[in-house]
């Protein structure tokens, strides 16, 4: 009961009929359906059987991704489907009560995807005394120190004190040594959205840099910024070879060339070579996770042809993809001590799992439950993904902004994780 929120004033005109008797509930994969009481409140769906007190189900309103309703003769079906992939039916025998709850739902979740104030999070007042705040638990400062790890060739800089440079990166940024500022904002103003290359990582042992950006807007005439290679060259030491992973395809980079994005040019950045590695965003990565997610859901097929329709969805090549590009980064890093910059067109989204995943890879402090709580932070939270837009729903909607990135940045931990159980200090 520790999470149970009241019905609230601002909630009260919604909810017509906060409470119904006599419905039947049943989670798909399971077998038994279960009869009993449904409560709706201002962020919960509360189902309970007051007989069996096992038989009691939460839902939160926010973890609804779809709600559909279906009317028969003397019955009505309200099908829920949950962005934790799980789907609950409710069979009520009153129409008009079925309907009231139907609508209620649909509003909170409404206003929920609307208004992020009216979250349960704003709400909840915690029974137990709070030994710790979650909000001063973490301080970028302090990581950024741990990571130059007293190196005078690295230093944090506040050259993005608010926002000025870039909106989507943190007012404070980690950068060499010989960086000032007024090279940040020349750089900035070369880069789409202004997100200049970023430090992720610095491995000591071979003094080998990890770096993050967006494309650079050399345009079809491949423009040059001066600040921009001075940038990218301050982060090289001992002359080596670097490399730009660039998660686009090659035609789809000289697509965005044409259109005043591009590459960094070679003629340019002579020391640098770029490798192209595809890693799927957006529509590819939705349909992949729904047909994953249909044949999951689907309990009654054969073996052989449930493991041929996990394959057919993609989202295992997906999780290939992803990992085989971070592992290529962490041997670049390591093995041949080789500064590395990752981009694609924004640096949002598959820039950041290959920078997170490289990092879980070569950091065993990504790999304590702090130390994973911070590089989410700090490579998801504050490097700029736009989470409200990416996971407003998992895959049932046609919105080209949504895209289940970070769940399969998630998968991609799981595996890691099942191969090498020793390596963290969590598990699943």
């Amino acid at each position: 009961r520790l999470l149970y929120t009241p019905v609230k004033m601002e909630f009260m005109d919604i909810i017509k009929t906060p409470q119904l008797e006599n419905v039947t509930l049943k989670v798909l994969g399971s077998r038994k359906s279960i009869s009993g009481t449904l409560c709706l409140t201002s962020h919960q769906l509360i189902f309970f059987n007051k007989v069996n007190k096992k038989d009691e189900i939460w839902l939160f309103i926010s973890n609804i991704d779809l709600i559909e309703r279906k009317i028969y003769d003397s019955t009505a079906l309200i099908s829920i489907k949950c962005k934790d992939f799980r789907n609950v039916q409710l069979l009520i025998s009153d129409i008009p009560k079925a309907t009231d709850a139907f609508e209620s739902i649909d509003k909170l979740m409404k206003i929920s995807n609307e208004d992020p104030g009216k979250h349960h999070a704003f709400y909840y007042n915690p029974s137990f005394e709070i030994t710790e705040s979650g909000w001063k638990s973490f301080h970028l400062e302090s990581e950024y120190t741990k990571l130059i790890a007293g190196s005078h060739d690295f230093h944090v800089i506040n050259a993005n004190k608010g926002f000025k440079i870039c909106s989507s990166y943190p007012e404070l940024c980690l950068v060499p040594a010989s960086i000032n500022e007024r090279i940040l904002s020349r750089s900035a103003a070369f880069r789409y959205l202004g997100r200049f290359p970023i430090i992720s990582y610095i491995y000591h042992p071979k003094k080998s840099v990890l770096m993050r950006s967006s494309q650079p807007l050399s345009g079809p005439h491949d423009y040059r910024c001066k600040e921009d290679v001075k940038l990218m060259s301050a982060a090289v030491f001992d002359r080596k070879r670097c490399y730009i992973v660039d998660t686009r395809s090659a035609n789809y980079a000289a697509n965005a060339k044409s259109k005043g994005g591009g590459i960094e040019p070679s003629c340019h950045y002579p020391q640098w070579r770029r490798i192209h590695r595809i890693i799927e965003n957006y529509n590819s990565l939705k349909d992949s996770l729904t047909k994953l997610v249909e044949a999951t859901s689907d309990f009654d097929c054969s073996s052989s042809t449930w493991l041929s329709r996990v394959s057919s969805s993609n989202w295992l090549n997906h999780i290939r993809s992803v990992l085989s590009t971070a592992y290529f980064v962490v041997s670049y890093l390591c093995d041949e001590g080789a500064t590395v910059l990752v981009h694609g067109n924004d640096g949002m989204d598959a820039t950041l799992q290959i920078t997170s995943l490289a990092q879980i890879m070569i950091n065993h402090d990504c790999r304590t439950i702090r130390g994973f709580q911070a590089l989410i932070e700090r490579e998801w939270l504050l490097a700029g993904h736009p989470f409200s837009s990416r996971c407003s729903k998992i895959c049932n909607t046609q919105d080209n902004a949504v895209s289940p990135v970070f769940l399969l940045f998630l998968d991609c931990v799981w595996q890691i994780q099942q191969q090498n159980p020793c390596w963290f200090e969590f598990n699943e």
